[in-house]
């Protein structure tokens, strides 16, 4: 392994579409061997091992929750005491759950048991890796993917206030940002807040979506509440193409 090689941990959608934008030596990491069959289908290189003796690469963690991306990280550090490269963690607004008001990278993150598996896996990441990214992310969507596909699925929403804010962010967008900051040189580890610059409530968007897939439905807008994403660091190096939120409804 090289330099140039990226291990994704967890090469799900993301890694997928990373994997096609990716110039150099590619390896994803899944953990069943349907998975892993995928995988080899669409020409990516994989296994369900971690693997070791790594020192310059770049690694991303991106399984789901953050009980299993902090297994993911601890394996990886053990096995690879000397690393030394770029590591990315893929990971959660989940990590304001509780919080009330305007939250940034700064922000202390919230009270709940979500929130703090959350934080305890930042922290982990952070005192493990001397250099790379924590991308606190919101939903991430795209055509058949997210909210809107849940909704159309099961005509379903989470039980929430209608006046919290939804976060969201597109997995085309994650993907650009992604390739953008591997090839940053840093010398820290550093947060990012990756939302829409201004995310809809869940009453505007679950209105929006239950009218166009033709769902009735009776929602009352309640008074604004839980975090209120503020994602101006993000914006000041990155430009979303997935913008607005209504790339959301497909």
């Amino acid at each position: 392994m090289s330099a140039n090689e990226l291990i994704v941990i967890g090469c799900g959608v993301l890694g997928k579409r990373i994997f096609d934008n990716w110039q150099g030596k590619f390896l994803g990491i899944v953990r069943s061997q349907d998975s892993l069959n995928e995988l080899s289908a669409t020409g990516i290189s994989g296994s369900t091992k971690i693997p070791s003796g790594l020192s310059l690469e770049s690694v991303i963690f991106a399984t789901s929750g953050s009980p299993n991306q902090l297994s993911a990280v601890e394996q990886f550090v053990s096995l690879n005491p000397k690393f030394s490269g770029t590591a990315i963690l893929i990971s959660s607004t989940s990590y304001y759950q509780g919080v009330q008001g305007p939250v940034n990278e700064t922000s202390a993150g919230g009270n709940t048991p979500r929130s703090i598996a959350c934080q305890k896996l930042e922290h982990a990441f952070k005192s493990s890796f001397d250099a790379g990214w924590i991308l606190r992310c919101g939903g991430l969507f795209e055509a058949g993917r997210g909210p809107f596909a849940y909704l159309s699925r099961t005509g379903q929403i989470p039980p929430l206030p209608t006046g919290q804010q939804l976060a969201l962010f597109s997995y085309r967008d994650l993907q650009r940002l992604v390739l953008i900051l591997l090839k940053e040189k840093t010398k820290q580890v550093s947060t990012l807040l990756c939302t829409l610059r201004n995310c809809p409530t869940r009453y505007d968007y679950y209105s929006a979506a239950f009218s166009k897939l033709n769902i009735p439905f009776d929602l009352s807008a309640t008074a604004p509440c839980g975090p209120q994403y503020e994602p101006e660091k993000l914006y000041r190096i990155f430009e979303a193409l997935d913008s607005d939120w209504d790339a959301a409804l497909q």
